[in-house]
């Protein structure tokens, strides 16, 4: 019984771990900027592991900015 306490406490804490996550990458994104974190990722500053541009990330990238122009759209 004690091993189901123990699992629950580890579940809950994972939860609670993963919410503060949210929360610092969601202020990150608003102080760093999306075409800022793109060059990041791009160029491997910071330590970062560097992205790869690849076609299937661009055509991704396309299809984005069509969809949120379609849903902008008035």
């Amino acid at each position: 019984m004690s091993s189901t306490w123990f699992a629950a406490a580890l579940a809950f804490v994972a939860g609670l771990g993963g919410a503060m996550q949210i929360a610092v990458q969601g202020r990150l994104g608003d102080r760093v900027g999306t075409l800022e974190a793109a060059a990041i990722d791009r160029y491997g500053w910071f330590g970062v592991e560097r992205v790869a541009l690849t076609w299937p990330r661009v055509l991704g990238v396309g299809l984005l900015v069509v969809g949120a122009a379609l849903t902008l759209r008035r």
